[in-house]
């Protein structure tokens, strides 16, 4: 095997990003269309985290990668396919759309809203994503937890697939 020798004065410590929605908004600002964006072990808090391109947002798992704040993918968004996967959104709403992204697939993704608090939102929202052909198999959810808000589930969108 081989062994590095370094000097002290030669190594530099890059700071860990802050757990917070707005380092996770300039990583997904950043991020273009098919892109990756993954999200460390821990727990997030900020005001609101806006999706804008079809990418891959992917945490270590749906109770250790903990956003405490909404997500919602915006309506302008475009791209072939966006793809949430292994974390978790607790105490606020996730809302999937965005007419110009073809498929989205959320896998192992759990969402925590309290329905006493929740001011008639609803825990998961839905909307209808794609333009024109058929609507069957728009939007996928595999292996999702969803509990509280005022209905749970607010499905507003054709071709959606539930898969255990």
């Amino acid at each position: 095997g081989h062994s590095i020798k370094a000097r002290e004065a030669n190594l530099r410590l890059l700071p860990a990003r802050p757990r917070t929605a707005d380092a996770l908004q300039e990583l997904l600002d950043t991020a273009s269309e098919g892109g990756r964006v993954s999200i460390p072990a821990g727990n997030f808090h900020g005001r609101e985290l806006a999706i804008k391109a079809a990418i891959t947002l992917e945490g270590k798992g749906p109770t250790v990668s903990l956003l405490h704040f909404p997500v919602s993918v915006h309506d302008g968004a475009a791209g072939e396919l966006l793809q949430l996967s292994k974390f978790g959104v607790h105490g606020a709403s996730l809302w999937v759309g965005g007419r110009s992204i073809k498929k989205a697939k959320l896998s192992h993704v759990h969402v925590r809203l309290d329905p006493h608090s929740c001011d008639g939102k609803d825990a998961l929202v839905l909307k209808d994503i794609g333009k024109g052909g058929s609507a069957r198999d728009r939007i996928l959810l595999e292996k999702c937890e969803v509990a509280g808000g005022s209905d749970g589930v607010m499905v507003e969108a054709e071709g959606v697939w539930f898969k255990s």
